[in-house]
């Protein structure tokens, strides 16, 4: 085992561990950035939805069609 060593020196700066573990690190950072994103995306919709819900808009199309159906 020792000749081994001696005759194949392990001169690299990386060997495969620090470098998988660096790829998956990088990947995962990703992968949550990401979830962050789609997160902050589909709250700010969900509010928005909300808010139109409870607090319908005045629009003149709705007034027209609600006075419309008063008058008929």
């Amino acid at each position: 085992m020792l000749q081994i060593l001696t005759d194949c020196p392990d001169d690299r700066a990386h060997t495969g561990a620090p470098v998988a573990a660096i790829v998956f690190l990088a990947i995962f950072s990703l992968l949550i950035f990401g979830d962050a994103v789609a997160t902050a995306f589909a709250l700010s919709n969900a509010v928005k939805n909300l808010q139109r819900v409870a607090y319908p808009s005045d629009s003149k199309d709705e007034k027209s069609v609600f006075l419309h159906n008063m008058h008929a």
